[in-house]
């Protein structure tokens, strides 16, 4: 069993759209084609907390996911070229405005769990 993390720098926060252009970004741009994060098995053999909210015509897919992984297989994402990562709070919560709260990497929120888009406007 996978524990929760205790040191976020373990753990990457990103969130990808469909409606996005990730041109150059290998393999991204090919998994947002392919909806890759919208596949439950390849979510789930990847290891991967997401949340996937249908906002409007475009798709948001939120994202948990251990650094390691990150580096191995799409180190793009890191690229602040995208503007894809977010960083905990001073409360350690990792927040965006169309999902609210990134769910914490743990074994129970491997896969994807959908809710319903909207934009918090502050």
């Amino acid at each position: 069993m996978m524990e929760k993390n205790s040191n976020n720098d373990d753990i990457v926060y990103f969130y990808i759209c469909d409606w996005y252009d990730y041109t150059g970004a290998d393999p991204l741009e090919q998994w947002v084609i392919d909806n890759k994060f919208g596949n439950e098995d390849w979510v789930k053999e990847n290891k991967l907390c997401v949340i996937l909210v249908p906002y409007v015509m475009e798709i948001y897919y939120f994202v948990t996911a251990k650094r390691e992984w990150v580096k191995k297989n799409c180190p793009c994402i890191l690229d602040k070229k995208y503007h894809m990562t977010r960083t905990p709070d001073e409360n350690g919560k990792v927040l965006d405005p169309t999902c609210d709260e990134y769910l914490t990497y743990s074994e129970e929120n491997i896969g994807i769990s959908i809710r319903n888009g909207y934009l918090k406007i502050n």
